[in-house]
């Protein structure tokens, strides 16, 4: 009569993702911490940010060149010459008489100026401003890339630690697979061979785990380097979800069109254009007149308490006749680049529209395969249940038994990757999009 031994267990999968199943251990990392994190210590972000004040500085400088100029100066000198030279500090009479002579000379003097036209230097300060737009317009780009890298960096790491739970259940269920087809053998009711094969799927399921343990670790090691993170102290990913983008169920048409406006990429590059057509004007210009103001008053003798005022106002046009070509060559240049800067928005419009059609294309697969997944573990569990008892009751074979189980590890194994798709794919519409959740 054949001995029933304890019944093996199907364990339902865990919904969330206990500290333990990690390994490790560490305090918990949410995702809102993470983007947090990011936007400080970023490295990527701070450039970007740099970028910007450095742009914000050229801008300044380019309308320095439009504001009044002052400068002041004083000078001393020892001079040995004739009294002609002395400026007019001594009388005539005294310069006759002293042909030769060493003697100080000092001077005190304000100069100012002021430009009243110069048409190159006003298209400069517009391409500056257009650069300071752009440069902010690229920041705002970094931010969301850095993002998006650190939310798929965060649910691979959720997905690798869900992962550790399906193992582990494996591991479990071969542990009590092996106590019971072990019973079974002493008995007399199995052969051996099925204790050896029970035994080397234990083997194989501590393996799995421990592979499953170092994706993780590696998965965490991406999602420190994604954030900028310089803390070294271990921790565990949250159990966070990417919840559903508002815009995923709009007509794409309609998407595309949301990305052309509010992408960063675009705006940026619409301004750097928008530089360089200033900047060939400005180049243009070359051919045209400057127009300034200039004045000045100063103070000279040879005695600091002796020293006669002196002022002159004029204003000067300037006309560059002739540069041996470098107002053409500057102008060809600027041309060539507003050219490149149009061939790169249009390349980018191309991308953006790609990267929209795509993230909605698998947020729709992949709905549609978590709703598969989540069947075909159901069915999977009832298959491992009914091998079980059918193995119980010596109806069926070890090989049965195996497969049913190799099919609940594969098709929790399924979920958790049509949730990592999902969660990645809703990550990718949002920074495709230009905007945040």
């Amino acid at each position: 009569m054949p001995v029933s031994p304890p019944a093996v267990v199907a364990r339902e999968q865990p919904t969330g993702l206990p500290a333990a199943e990690a390994g490790g251990g560490g305090r918990e990392l949410r995702l809102r911490e993470a983007l947090e994190l990011a936007a400080k210590q970023s490295p990527t972000v701070q450039r970007a940010r740099a970028e910007l004040r450095a742009a914000s500085g050229r801008s300044d400088q380019s309308r320095s060149v439009l504001l009044p100029q002052i400068t002041g100066s004083a000078s001393y000198a020892r001079v040995h010459g004739t009294g002609a030279s002395r400026l007019n500090s001594v009388s005539d009479s005294e310069a006759t008489s002293r042909i030769d002579a060493t003697y100080n000379r000092f001077r005190l003097g304000v100069a100012a100026s002021q430009t009243l036209w110069d048409y190159a230097a006003i298209e400069r300060l517009r391409a500056a401003g257009l650069n300071v737009d752009a440069a902010s317009a690229t920041e705002r780009a970094t931010k969301l890339q850095t993002e998006l890298d650190v939310r798929q960096a965060f649910f691979t790491a959720r997905a690798e630690r869900a992962l550790i739970a399906v193992q582990r259940e494996t591991l479990d269920n071969q542990e009590v697979n092996q106590r019971d087809i072990a019973t079974f053998v002493r008995v007399g009711v199995r052969p051996e061979i099925d204790l050896l094969q029970a035994q080397t799927d234990l083997a194989n399921a501590r393996v799995a785990l421990l592979a499953a343990q170092n994706r993780y670790r590696v998965a965490k090691a991406t999602l420190r380097q994604a954030i900028g993170w310089r803390e070294s102290g271990p921790f565990e990913v949250g159990d966070d979800e990417m919840p559903a983008v508002p815009e995923e169920s709009r007509a794409l048409p309609l998407l595309v069109d949301q990305a052309f406006d509010n992408r960063p990429e675009l705006q940026a590059l619409l301004r750097q254009r928008a530089s360089a057509l200033a900047t060939a004007r400005a180049a243009r210009a070359g051919y045209l007149p400057t127009l300034a103001a200039e004045g000045g008053i100063a103070k000279t003798g040879t005695q600091l308490d002796e020293l006669n005022t002196s002022w002159d106002v004029g204003v000067t046009l300037t006309w560059q006749l002739f540069q041996g070509g470098l107002t053409s060559g500057e102008l060809d240049e600027a041309q060539a680049l507003a050219e490149i800067q149009s061939s790169e928005l249009e390349a980018t419009r191309l991308q953006v529209q790609f990267e929209v059609e795509q993230a909605k294309a698998v947020i729709e697969d992949n709905q549609a395969a978590l709703s598969a997944a989540n069947e075909a573990l159901r069915l999977a569990r009832t298959q491992l249940t009914q091998a079980q008892g059918r193995y119980k009751q010596g109806v069926s074979n070890i090989v049965e038994l195996r497969d049913a189980q190799l099919a609940v590890t594969s098709a929790s194994a399924q979920l958790v990757q049509a949730e990592l798709n999902v969660s990645t794919a809703r990550a990718q519409l949002i920074a495709a999009l230009g905007q945040k959740p």
